[in-house]
Order: structure tokens, then sequence, then C-alpha cells
């Protein structure tokens, strides 16, 4: 278990020669997840950065930023809130198409959803590809971290789930045959993901990279994740690339809030009103936001099962970059979304009102200025066209043609 720095990384003399030799292995490395466990660090920086990766024989095999999507969707036959895009279909095999079109080539693909394929769509998946040279790699938070980013991510998608009550449950479904807190130990839970893909990958080219705690570990992780993959950190600038959304204590009972009561009676058109005009440019940008915390009541059960993984991933035979003891969670710093202070919860309230406000104002000024812009478009048509029809011309309509070249309004 090794941490690797940036100076460790940036003085290897020989890694350019290492990064050559792996790019003529062709190694495929699959990035399964964690959901929220760094994937928009990484599939940002590899998007942004997908030229000059390609020309220093690393292949990010996407055509458009979220086509991982619509392969991931193909591969596990999945539908997005009950409905299924005819699009995605073929998306996978497009995209390992591509993959196998450069094999000379390392290739890289990310998507979180991976995380809980099936037995059979891995083996469907390692059919498509050159099974041989394929890497699993799996980015793993410690499980309370993981316990607030997959409510974070139900609540920015609309559902209103009260947090203490997600929590109880998906800890109580831990063992369950079934159960709504199954799907998160099927994606989060990196013993679980890995042994379902060592199912059709040998454990030495299965990889866990831990997540570090601290507000720099976004970079740390991208880091650790360059030197699995022969990335040398030189090559890719992260400026402007975005991470996932994270909602402070106070901003996410807000949401909930808002999920509650207005959500149902707006139904798709509240989501598409929530996510692009309140999450990210506002509740996302407040300043100095409390984390999330998990109730006291259950440090005791999540510091269980944390040792629990620690130990069971320390026995098996796969890579670990970073350190197992970050999968140990941190507790006492958070706050509690649904004992937020009303005064806070107003003052967020406040500015999402004002945010929303200014927005339909410069929409209504918009659709003002393009109906006048309209009006005065009919006027010029149809002096324009008295000045075609007329039979003799007048200087009155050579200064009509001058006025129908000014601009509009």
């Amino acid at each position: 278990m090794t941490d690797v720095s940036a100076h460790e990384i940036g003085d290897d003399a020989g890694r350019e020669n290492r990064v050559t030799e792996s790019g003529r292995e062709g190694r495929v490395f699959l990035h399964v997840g964690a959901l929220r466990a760094g994937t928009g660090i990484i599939q940002g920086a590899l998007w942004h950065n997908r030229h000059t990766l390609a020309e220093r024989g690393v292949h990010y095999p996407l055509e458009s930023r979220d086509e991982h999507f619509a392969a991931a969707m193909d591969l596990r036959e999945m539908a997005w809130d009950g409905h299924r895009d005819p699009a995605w279909s073929g998306a996978w095999d497009a995209v390992a198409e591509r993959i196998g079109r450069r094999r000379g080539q390392t290739a890289i693909f990310s998507d979180e959803r991976l995380a809980a394929a099936t037995p059979e769509q891995i083996r469907r998946a390692l059919s498509t590809l050159p099974a041989e040279r394929v890497h699993v790699v799996f980015t793993a938070g410690d499980p309370a971290r993981q316990l607030v980013a997959e409510w974070q991510q139900r609540l920015i998608r609309g559902h209103a789930l009260d947090f203490a009550e997600f929590v109880e449950q998906t800890l109580a479904d831990r063992d369950a045959v079934d159960g709504p807190g199954k799907a998160f130990w099927l994606m989060h839970d990196p013993v679980r993901v890995l042994r379902r893909w060592q199912t059709a990958v040998p454990p030495e080219r299965l990889h866990l990279i831990t997540l570090p705690h601290g507000d720099d570990r976004n970079e740390r992780l991208w880091i650790r994740f360059a030197e699995l993959t022969g990335i040398d950190l030189s090559w890719c600038d992260l400026t402007g690339v975005d991470d996932t959304v994270w909602l402070g204590a106070v901003e996410a009972g807000l949401l909930s809030m808002l999920n509650k009561r207005v959500g149902p009676a707006l139904g798709d058109t509240y989501k598409r009103l929530i996510g692009e005009h309140v999450v990210r440019p506002v509740l996302a940008r407040r300043r100095d936001p409390v984390p999330v915390g998990l109730p006291e009541r259950h440090y005791g059960r999540v510091r269980e099962l944390a040792q629990e993984m620690i130990t069971t991933i320390s026995e098996e035979g796969w890579q670990v970059i970073g350190d197992l003891s970050e999968l140990a969670p941190r507790f006492g710093e958070g706050g509690r979304p649904d004992l937020a202070p009303a005064e806070q919860m107003l003052e967020a309230g406040i500015e999402v009102i004002e945010s929303l406000l200014v927005g339909i104002t410069g929409m209504v000024q918009q659709t003002e200025m393009a109906h006048l812009n309209h009006e005065l478009s009919q006027v010029r048509d149809q002096l324009k066209r008295l000045a075609e029809t007329s039979a003799q011309p007048h200087p009155a309509w050579r200064l009509t043609g001058r006025l129908l070249g000014r601009r509009r309004v």
C-alpha cells in the first residue's frame, strides 16, 4: 500500500520510457466507480485532455462528453427514470470497437454504473474487448462519505429522501436479499464490486485506489489514477475541470424540503429547474458550507463496516494504490440536514428566490426584445416588398433601402 506524490511522478527520469512500454502493451482500463468517489475529476480530466493524451498513446474513446453514460446504460440494459433512450442501443459496442482499433495504445473508459454490473454483463463487456489486457479500477471512499454522496446524488435528481431515514434503511439492508438500500452496497462496497469483476478478470489486474481525506483529495486521487494508468501529470491541464457538486448540510436540507413540497406538483419541469437554476449556480456556490454528517447513533456500525472492508481487502490479491486506512471514516465534523437552524435555511432560501427572480427578469427582457425585433422585421419586410413592386422608383424608396440595411435592435 503506497501513497504516490506529485514529486515522485514528476521527478522520475525513467517514466517516459515506462509509459511508452505500457502504450505498446495496449492495456484497457475500465474505471467502474464508485459514484462520487473522484469519478467527476477523472472523467473531466480525461475528456478535457483527450487530444493531448491521444498524442501520447492514451486513448479516451468517447466522441461526446457523456457518451460513457449511454454506453454503460446499453451494457447494463438499464432505464433512467423509467425511460430507455433508443439512442443507447449499440453505444457500448461502438466504444468497444474504437478501443479495438487502437490495440497498441492504452485505453481508458470510466463510468460509475459499471460498479453494479452483473457477472453476465461483465462477461459481455469482456467479450467485446481484448480481455487479456483489461484492468479494472475502483476508486473507493470511506462508507460514511459514500452514504452522504449517494443521498445527495438522489436529492439532486429530485428525490424526496430524509437523510436520517436513508442512512437507517441503507444500513439495515447491508446483508438483506433485497430492499431499498441494496443498490448502495452493489455500487459502493469495494469488496462486492471487485469480487464480481473477479469472475472474469484475474486479481492481479484488479486495482483499488483509496480516496484521501482532506480538501485536496481530488488532486491526490488524480495523481494516483495517473500513476496507475501511465499518464504523466504534465500531459493534463485540470484548469476548469468540473468536479461533482457537493452541498452543505443547510443547502441539502433546503433542497430536501423543496423536493418534498414543490417537486410532486411540477414533475420533470421541477427536476430541470432545480438542476439548471438552483443546485449548481446557487446552493453549490454558497460560502463556507458545513459538510453533511451522519447521525451519531450510526458511528459504531459504520466503523465496523469500514474495518470489515479494510480487513477483507488486505487479504485479497488486488493492488491497492493509496492507504487502506483512508477507508476509515472521520466523524464529528459534519452537520445534520434535518437539524439545520431555521435562520440559516431562511437565508439560503432567500438566495434561491433572489437568483430565480433575477433569472426570470432576464428571460422576460429577452422575450420582450425578441418580440420587438419580430415586429420590426415584419415592418421592414413590408417596406421592402413595397419598394420592390413600385413601378416608379422614388427617392423615398432609396432612403428606405438604406434603412433596411440597418441592424436589428
